[in-house]
């Protein structure tokens, strides 16, 4: 009703009067029942908690089937690599803390699981698993953390390296 007052306001505080008075005419000619008043605005209330607890749980099921897939990958992997259930925790961990969608990603290279566990140490200090994943390293590509780490500075550093120029050893 508040609306249809300040509507009514402006009307006539614009000089609106002959259209304010067709407004007034037309809104109580036009009543409608009280109990359909409240009919209406319960059926409103209900279909927007319905819409938004149809589409939350919708949301739910595409995130419970994308961890789904994510587990399978998981699982396949840790069945070929013949890895344990708590490596699987841990390269979920790993992954969750570095921010990476697929933890088997981890398992292609020695600097991803570096970069993954400078990621975890940032957040928490565990050396159980600093020595765990050292230990799945060292078991899939042969070399320890340090070994990688060492590894990837000495490839970044050759790359950084300025080329020197050839020496003119040619004589005139």
């Amino acid at each position: 009703m508040s609306t249809l007052l300040r509507a009514g306001w402006l009307l006539a505080e614009f000089g609106w009067r002959e259209e304010l008075a067709t407004f007034r005419e037309s809104q109580v000619g036009n009543s409608v029942p009280l109990h359909w008043q409240i009919i209406l605005i319960v059926t409103m209330v209900a279909s927007i908690f319905a819409f938004f607890g149809l589409w939350t749980r919708l949301r739910s099921r595409e995130r419970n089937q994308a961890q789904a897939v994510d587990d399978a990958y998981v699982r396949q992997a840790a069945a070929v690599l013949s890895l344990s259930g708590q490596t699987v925790r841990d390269l979920k961990r790993l992954a969750k803390t570095a921010g990476v969608s697929q933890p088997v990603a981890l398992l292609l290279s020695p600097n991803n699981l570096l970069w993954a566990m400078r990621a975890a140490q940032q957040e928490a200090a565990d050396a159980g698993l600093v020595a765990r994943v050292d230990r799945l390293c060292h078991q899939l590509f042969g070399l320890s953390l340090q070994e990688a780490d060492a590894t990837a500075r000495a490839a970044l550093t050759a790359d950084a390296a300025p080329a020197r120029p050839p020496d003119d050893d040619r004589a005139p």
